[in-house]
């Protein structure tokens, strides 16, 4: 299994919600990297999905994730 590019995390703003996607990885602050907002679930991971090349090419400039994604 390998890791995952990222995260989607649902957080409420003022009527409803949104979706924010971060990077599998750490930045020079040791925070997972904020990438995109969407209204939606599935708007976010289409995003992240067309993005692949540009979250991979972050990853793999960034520092890595020290938590073990789960099995």
């Amino acid at each position: 299994m390998t890791d995952p590019l990222g995260y989607v995390r649902q957080r409420p703003v003022l009527g409803g919600y949104v979706f924010d996607v971060y990077a599998h990885c750490r930045d020079a602050g040791g925070r997972r990297p904020w990438l995109h907002t969407a209204d939606s679930f599935n708007s976010a991971v289409a995003w992240a999905v067309q993005h692949d090349r540009e979250i991979r090419n972050l990853i793999a400039s960034s520092s890595p994730e020290p938590d073990v994604w789960p099995a």
